[in-house]
Order: structure tokens, then C-alpha cells, then sequence
């Protein structure tokens, strides 16, 4: 008899869930924008495409998504966007199991659950975001690895990594989290030279997200969206449902009770990354699934 691997039995269970035909109201535009720069060999800056806001300047994150979106679609319509939109998922929770491999079962049910809290973001089927939450994966990924043990090739795929990532989606900011949690993991569990190399790698990181169309104009984007009033009229930056709210807010408090009562050695970082996730995902539907 053929014994069957739980993880790949876990992962075909996922392809009926994330296997969605785009609904995103926004993909027609990016399909424009990409489609200007394959015919153009540029990137529009200013909005030349519709007779309201004509001219606009707009410094977004999502030149490279564009272009990417607009060859897949070229290709293979909308199907093969519903495809790949599928394997990043899937991709996603792969990763999910290399970087934790002894908790295959709470892996699953936490993307799950997830998944569920985020369906008002997951349900468009491929955008930008979901980008986002395979590059904020495999950011956490790189990173426990470096924990584990030091190696240089992480010195140069993670600045790589978030080069990519700020040229796709203006959620690279949530992985300068992560670097952050590390960081404080490292200097409480005393291992100075790992923090010392995390921070060099957050630095170059950091500066790797200049390299795109609009270089520091892309932080003042990202400051005025956060910031102004009129963000709520955007689908994804409106909070989430309160029965979403209220199941985010208790398991979260539960869990840093727990972290804070338990022997844990990095209980404190712990609590705190938690506490921070916890108000990001209350603020808007798309830190949900961080």
C-alpha cells in the first residue's frame, strides 16, 4: 500500500479553496499599465489612461506586478492568472512547512484559520497582496534560517528579495517587522554576532527598496495613504468585520498571556510582535493575513 505524505495530502486540499477567477476591480488598470510599459519600454508615471485626475503623479509599489500580470495574461487570459494566484498560495504554505517542519498540523490550521479571517482580501482571487504574504513568508523564512545558522548567501537574497518586493506590492514595510523581532530575538537570546549580521541585512534591505521607478518618493506615498481620512474608502484599508475583530483580539491576548506566563526565552518579543500584528490586523482587512 502507498503511504501518502500528510503535507502533500494537505497541500491538494488547499487547491478547491485558493483556486478563485479574479473579481478585483482593479486589475483592468494594472493590465493598462503594464501593457503601456511592454509597448513603451517605460513605466507611467502619470496617468494619461482616463479623462478624471489626467496627469496625476502617483509613486505606487506596483510597476513590477504590472508588467508580470500583463506577460500572464498575454498569455494565458485569466486562467492562467487564477493558476498562479493557486501556486502562490500553495507555495506559501510549502514554505510555511520548511521554515517550521515539526508542526505540520498547526501550520495547516493556522493558514486556515487565516485564510478565513482574510477571505475579504483572498476572495478577489490574484492581486498584489497576496505577493505580499508569499514575500513576508519567505522573508520570516530566510530570517529563521540566518537564527539557525549564519550564511552568507542570506546576505544577498534578502535585499534581492525585498528589491522584487517593493516593486510588486507596498507591504515590503511589513517585513521590516520581522527584521525587528529577529533582531530582538537575537540580542535576548545573546547571540550578538546574529543580530549584528540581521541589522546589516535589514540595512541593505532597506536600501534596496529605493531601487524602484520613484526611489524615497515611494515612503511618502505610503505616509500619505496610511495617514489621510479617505483611505477607509478603499475596500482592503476599511477594519475588518467585528466578529473578525473580536476572534483576532482574544486569541491574541490569550496567546501573550500564555507567552508571558510560560518559561519561554523569548517570550518577550514574542508578546510584542503579537501585539503589534494584532493592532495592524484590527486597523485595515489587508494586515489581516500577516
Amino acid at each position: 500500500m502507498i503511504k501518502i505524505p500528510l503535507k502533500f495530502i494537505l497541500i491538494l486540499s488547499l487547491i478547491p479553496i485558493f483556486f478563485i477567477a479574479s473579481i478585483d476591480s482593479d486589475l483592468g488598470w494594472h493590465l493598462r499599465y503594464g501593457g503601456y510599459f511592454l509597448e513603451n519600454g517605460k513605466f507611467l508615471k502619470e496617468n494619461i489612461l482616463t479623462y478624471f485626475l489626467s496627469g496625476y503623479y502617483w509613486p505606487n509599489s506596483y510597476s513590477l506586478y504590472q508588467a508580470i500580470t500583463t506577460i500572464l495574461y498575454k498569455i494565458g487570459n485569466l486562467q492562467l492568472l487564477t493558476l498562479s494566484y493557486l501556486l502562490v498560495m500553495l507555495f506559501s504554505f510549502y514554505l510555511l512547512n520548511l521554515t517550521y517542519p515539526k508542526t505540520t498540523k498547526t501550520n495547516y490550521l493556522l493558514f486556515l484559520l487565516g485564510a478565513i479571517a482574510s477571505w475579504q482580501v483572498f476572495r478577489l482571487g490574484p492581486r498584489a497582496q497576496i505577493y505580499s504574504f508569499l514575500f513576508f513568508v519567505l522573508t520570516n523564512f530566510y530570517l529563521s534560517k540566518m537564527i539557525e545558522k549564519e550564511n552568507k548567501k542570506y546576505f544577498l537574497i534578502l535585499p534581492l528579495l525585498f528589491l522584487v518586493w517593493v516593486n510588486f506590492h507596498g507591504g515590503f514595510v511589513v517585513g521590516f517587522a520581522l527584521f525587528l523581532y529577529y533582531i530582538i530575538k537575537s540580542i535576548t537570546d545573546k547571540k550578538w554576532g546574529t543580530a549584528t549580521s540581521i541589522s546589516l541585512v535589514f540595512l541593505a534591505s532597506l536600501f534596496a527598496t529605493l531601487i524602484n521607478p520613484y526611489s524615497i518618493k515611494i515612503y511618502a506615498e505610503i505616509i500619505r495613504h496610511i495617514t489621510t481620512p479617505l483611505r477607509l474608502l478603499i475596500a482592503e484599508w476599511t477594519p475588518p468585520p467585528f466578529h473578525i475583530k473580536l476572534a483576532i483580539l482574544i486569541s491574541s491576548i490569550c496567546s501573550i498571556l500564555v507567552l508571558l506566563l510560560s518559561k519561554a526565552r523569548n517570550k518577550i518579543p514574542n508578546s510584542i510582535f503579537l501585539l503589534v500584528f494584532m493592532f495592524s490586523a484590527i486597523e485595515a482587512k489587508r494586515n489581516v493575513p500577516f
